[in-house]
């Protein structure tokens, strides 16, 4: 009995292991929840994996940007700053002044604000400050006002 028991258990944890190696869906809405909720669960490994999947298959979809900050967010959370600088970079080179891409400009200056690149970062919370929308200039006001406390510029 015991063994029946063991065998089940061995056939649910591995048929749970391929399930989430396979979570590529023909449906790019379907690939964006997949992702997002393995994110809003602190799954950051396996959401990663999702939202990656999402921008190698469906790199012109409309949630594409998302997708892409997501990922920034999650190095960010993992306190992988220049890995997250990069991945908030390809969102303002392919976003610009959008709503995305300026999101993306502030995270890129909190990434040089924790690498500890006061000046490039007040330089970005600047242009956030200048062309967002009045959603991210209060995060880019003390953003630019960390930076220069950080300078011993106050």
């Amino acid at each position: 009995m015991k063994q029946l028991a063991r065998i089940c258990g061995s056939v649910l944890i591995i048929g749970s292991f391929t399930a989430s190696l396979f979570a590529v869906s023909e449906d790019p809405l379907q690939q964006f929840k997949l992702a997002s909720l393995a994110y809003q669960n602190g799954r950051l490994d396996t959401a990663e994996q999702e939202y990656e999947a999402f921008v190698k298959n469906y790199g012109d979809h409309r949630l594409a940007p998302q997708a892409r900050l997501a990922l920034g967010e999650i190095k960010f959370a993992q306190k992988k700053w220049p890995e997250a600088a990069d991945e908030f970079t390809t969102v303002i080179k392919k976003f610009g002044s959008s709503y995305e891409g300026m999101n993306a400009e502030l995270r890129f200056g909190q990434c040089e604000f924790n690498m500890r690149k006061y000046l490039s970062a007040i330089d970005h919370f600047d242009r956030v400050k200048n062309h967002a929308p009045k959603a991210l200039r209060s995060e880019a006001l003390l953003g630019a006002a960390l930076s220069m406390m950080a300078l011993d510029s106050h």
